[in-house]
């Protein structure tokens, strides 16, 4: 459960993605989600580095939620879905935003 600080901070985060252009926030979520994906796949990993309230994973949600807000503002049609489109994601139970 995030308490107000966390809310805080995380506001801060979704306004420093959305200052970004829809091609940077591209190159950030592919690299995070190959991040992920190598730590998932060795099996070695801090569990609150990768799934905590401010890992990997919940960064790429919210960066996967501003991707789909820009996508819908610019008239970009089927924007890259990092959840959806990673096999190693899925098959962990690692679901992307609501």
């Amino acid at each position: 459960m995030l308490n107000q600080r966390n809310i805080e901070i995380r506001n801060e985060e979704l306004t420093r993605y959305r200052s970004l252009s829809y091609d940077d926030l591209n190159s950030i979520a592919s690299s995070t989600t190959t991040f992920i994906e190598g730590q998932l796949t060795n099996g070695n990993y801090d569990s609150e580095d990768l799934f905590g309230d401010f890992g990997y994973v919940e960064s790429l949600r919210w960066i996967q939620e501003v991707l789909s807000e820009k996508a819908n503002e610019t008239g970009i049609e089927n924007p890259t879905n990092y959840f959806e489109d990673s096999w190693q994601l899925q098959s962990n139970g690692i679901s992307g935003p609501n």
